[in-house]
């Protein structure tokens, strides 16, 4: 059942993209989405208000990702700190070795992505040294930047996560702006 569902979530991730934003998407597709949509803070993304927080206000997201449980939005409205944030929670694991094989196949999809819709004539690519899941850590992660970065997006980031919550393992990408310093954004930024 977890091969058939990772098959159907990182399949075709060479599919076109399509004009709009909200719906179910494959991997690649949704990052390529969310990454064109960073520098409005994903405001075409945001669905219902979830959540209030004084650091950050919470939303559905209407992009969402093919076999994933939850997608989210965050935007973070600390002084300083103007960023936001997307979030595919993908179903639980509960043996590591399934949960290690996931990893390493949502690595190789985003390893792969070719990003195309961004700039006419531009072919992105992330970027991230891969880093094999070790069962002896809590949280296991790899960071990717885009690649050529461009001044529109060097601060851009794709972050695939396998985290250990006891009895589960839950993979999870993000798409986020890295903040700047002590994790503000930069003055500048704003």
């Amino acid at each position: 059942m977890k091969k058939l569902l990772l098959c159907f979530l990182l399949g075709a991730p060479l599919c076109p993209v399509f004009a709009q934003t909200s719906g179910s998407f494959t991997l690649t597709d949704a990052v390529e989405r969310v990454i064109s949509e960073m520098p409005t803070r994903l405001a075409h993304l945001k669905g219902d208000l979830l959540a209030n927080n004084p650091e950050a206000i919470d939303y559905a997201s209407l992009l969402q990702l093919k076999g994933a449980d939850n997608c989210t939005i965050s935007v973070f409205n600390t002084p300083g700190d103007t960023t936001a944030c997307w979030k595919a929670d993908l179903p639980v694991i509960d043996d590591f070795d399934q949960a290690k094989k996931a990893y390493q196949e949502t690595y190789d999809a985003l390893h792969h992505a070719r990003i195309t819709r961004l700039h006419p004539g531009v072919v992105y690519k992330l970027e991230g040294g891969f880093h094999q899941a070790d069962e002896t850590k809590q949280t296991n992660s790899i960071e990717f930047t885009l690649d050529p970065a461009g001044e529109e997006f060097h601060k851009v980031r794709v972050q695939l996560l396998l985290s250990y919550t006891m009895p589960e393992w839950h993979l999870t990408v993000q798409v986020y702006e890295k903040p700047g310093e002590l994790g503000m954004a930069e003055a500048s930024d704003q």
